[in-house]
């Protein structure tokens, strides 16, 4: 783990009202993972409300951050907590990065490769703008997720074969394109 004591301390206290614990773990393993340092160039792909940018400029001052989001509602929210400390926040589409070949040295990437039609071309895209030797922290839901997290899809995908995808009752399939095993994820990263 490369966070520090004081920045383990300073994450518990932004994690503090999570009561997803599956949430708490991800967030801890991928800021860990991308040992962040002052100075570096940042992109969040699919920003959303801003939690992860929050947080790394929390645990590590002097890193200079942007956040990218195709929904224009989840920005605003962004940037009601976000403008003034300094994050650029755009609304754009993965597939077409708004940034020059090289631009970052880390990249945070966190539930958002099963939203996209093109998983390979948005991730080629992201790969495009990441800096020779730059760090991607990337998090999909697993294609073999446990019953008791959403029985209600487990039960559909038993009986028709087919996930719930929209709707009240969508679950973790709301909005996905698909799931992924570890396999299929390494693949689609090797492929970029």
């Amino acid at each position: 783990e490369t966070l520090s004591a004081e920045q383990s301390a300073r994450l518990d206290v932004l994690l503090r009202n999570e009561s997803d614990v599956a949430y708490k773990r991800r967030v801890r393993r991928m800021l860990s993972w991308l040992d962040l340092q002052p100075g570096q160039n940042v992109l969040d792909c699919g920003v959303g409300m801003g939690f992860y940018s929050k947080a790394m400029l929390d645990l590590v001052p002097g890193l200079n951050v942007w956040g990218i989001d195709l929904d224009e509602r989840v920005l605003r929210f962004a940037y009601g907590h976000l403008a003034e400390r300094g994050v650029g926040l755009l609304q754009g589409d993965i597939h077409a990065l708004p940034f020059a070949d090289a631009s970052f040295d880390r990249v945070v990437m966190s539930e958002v490769l099963e939203h996209l039609t093109d998983d390979a071309g948005g991730l080629r895209e992201v790969v495009r703008v990441m800096r020779p030797g730059a760090v991607i922290a990337m998090t999909v839901p697993h294609r073999r997720y446990s019953w008791w997290y959403d029985p209600i899809n487990r039960a559909a995908e038993a009986l028709t074969g087919r996930p719930i995808r929209t709707g009240p009752f969508a679950g973790i399939w709301a909005n996905h394109e698909r799931l992924y095993t570890p396999e299929q994820v390494l693949e689609v990263a090797r492929g970029a």
